[in-house]
């Protein structure tokens, strides 16, 4: 048997190599022409609870030639839909050419039960160069009309809880101020709470004025901003919540800002859960030519209404007696009081300012009053 062999040209081998990867090229691009763009659609939690945002995400995937992707207005019954804003995310896939574009939107169911996301329809405008043979393209401008596949939902009904209803994968609540300021009654201090939530916008957080609201201080809010955006998972919501307020002191003294708490339940760990800010303490200097009102005894006794009447008509014979006798032992006393422990005198002092500034009393006592008043003066700290 003889065996003959195949004499080829040169190059010959190398040339249909060429030749077969660019028809191969030719095919895909074809095909993937012919693929055209499609839609999908993904839910952030498909068993969320009611009043819970979740993030709907509409995906399409298409070629880089793609200039113009608008989606219907969606309307889904049982929720509240929002866009969220900001462009479409574009991005590359590892594939080559294709594209994948995002549309996201927060939705936020209103009752209990099964509930359906409608199909999104989305309208495609494509414009280049389409390769129609290995070595052959021609110029396109194609229109195309993709829909996304509905969704079904289950959606619980919310968790037993003390306070407000208030589903977060996280909540925290810091508070600023600028330490140069300086208190005093009757003028301004400046005061920002921020609240940061994972899993909400910032208009769904409550406010947090109406809780320092109270005897010491009087409460004007100057301005509130809330803002929120995708995380970059794309599972939840960010928000944030500030709000500038204005606190006027009503007096002088060491005053306390209150603490503050939000109550909401934690989506991870299944439970309730409490944000706070554990409040502050803020020495306010008195007006000019006031006296500082100072911490109040922590002494409450409870009398008779007779005993209480008795006590006060001795009292007032007593103070009666020694301002008819001119005030004895006045010096010894202010220079025992001038070394006595600051605490002690804030004390004493305290209790004459309220003796002295009560409206009613005896006609002994308010004769006294000037005179004690600038006694007192002189002993205020330096």
């Amino acid at each position: 048997m003889r065996h003959q062999s195949l004499n080829l040209p040169r190059g010959f081998l190398s040339a249909s190599a060429i030749l077969l990867l660019l028809a191969l090229s030719g095919w895909a691009d074809a095909r993937a022409a012919d693929e055209g763009p499609r839609a999908e659609a993904l839910l952030s939690d498909s068993q969320p609870f009611r009043g819970q945002t979740v993030i709907y995400t509409i995906r399409v995937h298409h070629a880089s030639g793609v200039t113009e992707i608008t989606p219907d207005p969606i309307d889904i019954s049982g929720f509240a839909a929002e866009k969220i804003d900001g462009p479409p995310d574009t991005t590359r896939r590892a594939d080559g050419d294709n594209l994948i574009t995002a549309f996201r939107y927060a939705l936020t169911p209103l009752s209990a039960g099964r509930l359906r996301v409608p199909a999104v329809h989305l309208h495609v405008v494509s414009d280049g160069r389409r390769r129609k043979a290995w070595n052959q393209y021609e110029d396109v401008h194609e229109q195309a009309d993709i829909s996304t596949s509905p969704l079904n939902v289950e959606v619980r009904l919310p968790a037993a809880t003390d306070g407000p209803w208030l589903p977060l994968y996280g909540l925290r609540i810091d508070a600023s101020w600028d330490s140069q300021q300086t208190a005093r009654t009757g003028e301004p201090f400046k005061l920002t709470l921020s609240q940061y939530a994972w899993g909400a916008g910032g208009s769904q957080l409550p406010s947090l004025s109406e809780a320092l609201a109270g005897p010491d201080f009087k409460v004007y809010v100057d301005q509130t901003q809330t803002d929120r955006k995708v995380s970059k998972d794309g599972r939840m919501l960010l928000g944030r919540r500030i709000e500038t307020l204005t606190l006027v002191p009503t007096h002088g003294g060491r005053l306390r800002i209150p603490a503050l708490q939000v109550p909401w339940w934690n989506l991870s760990r299944r439970q309730s859960a409490l944000a706070q800010w554990a409040g502050m303490e803020l020495d306010v200097q008195a007006a000019d030519g006031a006296i500082a009102e100072l911490p109040a005894f922590n002494i409450k006794l409870k009398l008779s209404h007779g005993v209480q009447l008795g006590l006060t008509a001795l009292l007032a014979f007593m103070l009666g007696w020694w301002s008819r006798a001119g005030m004895p032992g006045m010096r010894p006393l202010a220079r025992g009081l001038r070394q006595a422990p600051g605490r002690l005198r804030r004390r004493l002092l305290q209790w004459a300012i309220r003796a002295l500034t009560t409206p009613e009393g005896d006609s002994a006592v308010q004769s006294l009053r000037p005179r004690v008043a600038s006694w007192l003066e002189s002993l205020r700290p330096r």
